[in-house]
């Protein structure tokens, strides 16, 4: 953790005068989970409590990377990207409400809540393990980063369901339920959900919570997009997804969240961490042999949105 505080100072020693808003890190509940075999639907690659060790080590990490950029340049916008999901229950069940409400907390709250109080949200059943997690005397204070804003990723949602915790349980069990993504809507090639109205339920109930400023710092979909005999990349689900989604951004702002900013994923076709070269979330077609780029029609449609505020 002091090394990465020792690197945000160095960072924004360096670019503070030129970079005046920054987000400290991106989805460290993809990183910090992802390494070690999680999430939910992952079998364990090693142990419950490195994983947990390594999230807790994020959570300081933006304390020490948050103090660091503020001392480098005290006018610095100093936030982070997390990725959400809002947690719809299975049922109507009081039981499976408060399992999405233990899960909001795992997902939503577990890098953000310890910014702004020092402190974990209610996401175990039976009490937070938190000697499992390395927690320290004194880590309350360094855990704290008064964040400026809040940047969500936001792709789906996830439907949860309760489970009983017993004197067995292990792991990510200890949460007392079970996730399992919604297919409702369409799918996207990568399979995820399409579900506009889950931007809205994120980005209100955060900003309800917190009353702090929201970018959408992700939000975008993979096609299986191709160069049609006019030379044009053709992707009216890549347009029907952004409209939507920006409309329930624009819902969002009309009913009270302080929602400022929204960002593409992404700009062009890219690598995925987990993916690689398999898909396609770009506004810009990559020819993968070539690399030459061709705007898609979700690019200029996009660019047209941009110019004149309105999806």
């Amino acid at each position: 953790m002091k090394l990465f505080g020792e690197y945000a100072a160095k960072a924004g020693d360096v670019l503070g005068d030129r970079i005046k808003t920054w987000a400290i890190l991106n989805e460290p509940a993809v990183f910090a989970r992802g390494a070690y075999g999680l999430p939910l639907d992952s079998p364990e690659k090693t142990s419950f409590a490195a994983a947990l060790k390594s999230q807790h080590g994020a959570n300081l990490a933006t304390g020490e990377a948050f103090r660091a950029l503020k001392a480098a340049h005290g006018d610095a916008s100093v936030g982070n990207a997390l990725s959400m999901s809002p947690a719809d229950p299975a049922t109507a069940s009081a039981e499976d409400h408060a399992a999405a409400e233990r899960y909001h907390a795992w997902q939503n709250q577990w890098f953000l809540e310890p910014s702004l109080s020092g402190r974990y949200p209610e996401a175990f059943v039976g009490g937070q393990p938190l000697d499992e997690m390395g927690f320290e005397l004194g880590d309350e204070e360094r855990l704290k980063a008064p964040l400026d804003w809040i940047g969500i990723n936001y792709y789906n949602r996830e439907i949860v369901k309760a489970r009983t915790v017993t004197a067995e349980s292990r792991g990510e069990a200890r949460l007392g339920l079970s996730v399992a993504r919604g297919y409702q809507g369409s799918l996207t090639v990568k399979g995820w959900e399409v579900w506009p109205k889950g931007i809205y339920d994120i980005v209100v109930r955060i900003s309800k919570d917190y009353g702090l400023p929201i970018e959408i710092t992700e939000n975008g979909c993979s096609y299986n997009d191709a160069v049609d005999e006019q030379g044009g990349v053709p992707d009216p689900q890549r347009i029907g997804f952004y409209r939507d989604h920006l409309n329930e951004c624009a819902r969002a702002i009309a009913d009270g969240a302080k929602l400022r900013g929204f960002h593409a994923w992404s700009f062009m076709d890219n690598f995925e961490w987990m993916d690689g070269y398999s898909q396609r979330f770009g506004l810009v077609y990559v020819d993968r042999c070539t690399q030459r780029r061709i705007v898609k029609d979700s690019g200029h449609w996009y660019a047209k949105v941009i110019a004149e505020n309105r999806a």
